[in-house]
């Protein structure tokens, strides 16, 4: 759909434009993808309700075939994102993607998505993505993969002696995932103890640090960058899931906790084990009572980053209604 003529860009450009201005009766934005060099309208992107997903937020893209696979539209696409979270009250966009277009797919997961199962879309089945709202996550990705986060990480090796105990009533030479597991302490640890442990972080830098040292001496670890919200893994896969280090607490939210938990449930197997931890408010209003704001502790000085505390009985209240039987708490 190349414009040849600044004319037929403008005109282009200025229909994009009414749409944009039009974006609350027509539930959506339409903009050019125009190339600098011949000023040539060499594609589109634009976001908007998905009467199919139940009016979610979609991005979608188009562009020439002579254009593609030159960053163009990975560009616009993140330039499209972030216009829609600064201007749109949303908590995450979606895509849908055919399973027959790998192109498009690199697009999305270069622009931060992550796939999250199937849908139903005009009778085909879709990769379904979502890219959630910069926040809490990103702060965590960010903070974590700083130089002081990254070597007190690795300054710790062992187990707690709770972590330990925990670890003791796992089923022997079960298959674990370590959701945060940072650069590895716990699943090292675990693994000397006889597990087959996955290993799964939002830090690129974190995971290239932890596969370095298993690597190194060779440990028998798996590492993986994931979010902890779009889990890749087939259904009832794992004996045993650990959320340690208070990773919980960066969950922000019940709704987006018990989202969590239930994702959890799906790759766990049946009768399958999940231990996590989170700061007890009670105990930081005794001891940290200056960095607690209601239920939101920070702990770092050089960010907002904060962690959710929470009370034993609002825990298992949350494990409850996620559809789990609480053991221990």
């Amino acid at each position: 759909m190349v414009l040849k003529t600044p004319r037929d860009a403008r005109r282009w450009i200025r229909w994009a434009n009414r749409q944009r201005r039009n974006a609350d009766t027509t539930s959506r934005v339409i903009l050019a993808v125009v190339r600098k060099s011949g000023n040539q309208c060499i594609g589109m992107v634009g976001v908007g309700l998905k009467p199919e997903l139940d009016n979610e937020v979609e991005i979608g893209y188009l562009v020439a075939d002579e254009y593609q696979n030159q960053g163009y539209i990975t560009e616009a696409g993140r330039a499209m994102s972030d216009w829609a979270f600064a201007h749109m009250p949303l908590p995450y966009l979606v895509a849908i993607v055919r399973h027959d277009n790998p192109a498009s797919s690199r697009v999305i997961e270069k622009l931060g998505f992550a796939c999250a199962g199937e849908r139903e879309i005009g009778g085909d089945t879709m990769n379904y993505y979502r890219l959630e709202r910069p926040g809490a996550f990103q702060k965590a990705k960010d903070w974590f993969s700083g130089g002081a986060a990254l070597e007190e990480m690795q300054a710790h090796s062992r187990l707690k002696l709770w972590e330990s105990e925990a670890a003791a009533e796992f089923p022997a030479g079960a298959k674990l995932l370590d959701i945060g597991c940072g650069t590895g302490r716990e699943a090292f640890a675990l693994h000397a103890m006889g597990f087959r442990v996955t290993g799964a972080d939002i830090s690129e830098r974190v995971i290239k640090a932890a596969r370095g040292m298993a690597a190194t001496q060779g440990i028998g670890v798996d590492f993986l960058v994931a979010d902890g919200e779009s889990l890749p893994f087939e259904d009832n896969t794992f004996d045993v899931i650990v959320i340690w280090a208070q990773t919980f607490g960066l969950f922000h939210g019940e709704e987006k906790q018990r989202d969590i938990l239930a994702r959890c449930g799906r790759v766990l197997k049946p009768g399958g084990l999940l231990s996590f931890s989170a700061h007890d408010r009670e105990y930081q209003r005794v001891h940290f009572a200056q960095y607690l704001r209601g239920r939101r502790f920070y702990p770092f000085a050089e960010t907002d980053l904060y962690y959710e505390s929470f009370t034993l009985g609002e825990l298992r209240g949350t494990a409850e209604r996620a559809g789990f039987q609480v053991l221990a708490c």
